[in-house]
């Protein structure tokens, strides 16, 4: 199982197994967990903590669990990827990458697809999606689409997972 966190508010204390780290907002934390491995979060600062989670399943990770953190802007761009050699060294699966999209005004963008399964999460604002409307937390799958067009409305944010 292979964990992505994107703290985007606060400070929340992230715990798996005998591991700790501290996420602040701005950060990545990654971890690669085996069954059964502890997992918990602790907030430690005084607001709320707001945090993006991504859960995944990975069939190629059996060593002990690890977790890493980095830092990351909020702007329009590759977050993650194991595809693109610059892009941050967060594995997420074979061929899996994430990308943030954010959009200040109303705005059009299509999206090249490369991989076979692929979702976009609406996190805040309307988003319409492949002609869906999404709404903050929803979600649509898309099986064997080149790309996703997307209409954002002022101050949505979404993020679009390929695996």
């Amino acid at each position: 199982m292979e964990v992505l966190l994107i703290a985007e508010t606060g400070a929340a204390l992230v715990q798996c197994g005998g591991e700790r780290i501290l996420a602040r907002p701005g950060e990545i934390i990654h971890l690669r967990m085996r069954g059964g491995d502890d997992f918990g979060l602790v907030n430690r600062g005084s607001q709320v903590a707001g945090l993006i989670e991504l859960w995944l399943t990975s069939d190629e990770w059996s060593g002990p669990s690890q977790m890493s953190r980095q830092r990351w802007n909020h702007t329009e761009g590759l977050v993650a990827s194991s595809r693109v050699e610059d892009a941050p060294a967060i594995l997420l699966g074979t061929g899996a990458s994430l990308r943030f999209v954010q959009s200040e005004g109303r705005r059009f963008c299509s999206l090249p697809l490369g991989s076979r399964h692929s979702y976009v999460c609406a996190m805040a604002g309307s988003i319409l999606a492949c002609d869906v409307e999404l709404g903050a937390n929803d979600a649509l799958a898309l099986a064997d689409e080149p790309r996703a067009d997307l209409t954002m409305r002022a101050g949505a944010t979404c993020l679009v997972l390929e695996c």
